[in-house]
């Protein structure tokens, strides 16, 4: 409900091939944080197989050794 007005405006801008068709798909809208978390993981994590790391701490960052 909520995105209605932008989805609407997408539709208009692919009808006037400023977008094109697959371009819509790019896009991802939800009111579920949940959904939008799981989204991120699978386009970002996921896709690109990425981990999680915890970083060395840096002396010369004041970061403690």
């Amino acid at each position: 409900d909520f995105y209605k007005a932008i989805i609407a405006h997408f539709e208009k801008m692919k009808g006037v091939k400023t977008i094109a068709p697959a371009d819509i798909n790019l896009c991802f809208f939800t009111n579920s944080i949940n959904d939008a978390i799981n989204y991120l993981k699978e386009k970002s994590i996921v896709e690109f197989k990425l981990s999680y790391k915890v970083d060395k701490k840096r002396w010369w960052m004041f970061e403690g050794r």
